[in-house]
């Protein structure tokens, strides 16, 4: 589905209340485990995070927070739903159309969506488009270290929500599309619709 690539093992330590609660992560293994996951069972898991094959599909995956254990609408003990968001990745041999950023992260769930982020997008030209400016749509874009080791060459957004996406997403220069306008990945040629309904763009 996706090249691994060669590279020096990239470990990161995640502290946690000082040196007897720290943890090493050893990412290039991880995103090797998730790769051959997801190729043998079409669904992988790393953290909170899942990824499956879309079915009826062979290279469009869908990502979200709703692992196994943890499936969206539990509530917790404080009364907050979980409400997972949507990441596709329509994976070609050359480039990759990720739609989406998710929810916010921070700490191990973080590097979670790095692991997922680095092995689909697997050193390839990615466009990132994002379908509105909810924070729930805009998350991951917000960070650093998840799109640090990824070659996002566009970025797009429906113009009338770059400017509020632009506050989240300051890594990357959104371009705003209006309806009707075009985009091509990998010799596809996707047209944008500009609904309106849930926000401007």
């Amino acid at each position: 589905i996706v090249e691994v690539i060669e590279e020096e093992t990239e470990v990161v330590a995640l502290e946690e209340g000082g040196e007897e609660g720290s943890e090493t992560r050893d990412l290039a293994a991880e995103k090797e485990t998730f790769l051959t996951t997801l190729e043998k069972d079409g669904y992988a898991e790393v953290g909170a995070y899942k990824v499956e094959l879309v079915p009826g599909r062979t290279n469009v995956y869908h990502m979200d927070e709703e692992i196994k254990a943890l499936k969206g609408g539990t509530v917790d003990e404080d009364g907050n739903m979980h409400n997972p968001s949507s990441i596709y990745f329509v994976v070609e041999d050359d480039a990759v159309l990720m739609v989406d950023g998710g929810n916010p992260v921070s700490g191990e769930a973080e590097i979670d969506a790095k692991v997922i982020v680095e092995a689909m997008t697997a050193g390839k030209a990615v466009t990132l488009i994002y379908t509105h400016s909810h924070s729930d749509h805009t998350g991951l874009g917000g960070s650093t270290a998840v799109f640090e080791n990824v070659n996002v060459t566009k970025a797009y957004a429906g113009a009338p929500d770059v400017e509020e996406i632009s506050t989240v997403d300051t890594q990357h220069t959104i371009t705003g599309l209006n309806d009707g306008e075009t985009f091509t990945v990998a010799g596809k040629t996707y047209t944008v619709n500009i609904v309106k309904s849930h926000t401007e763009g």
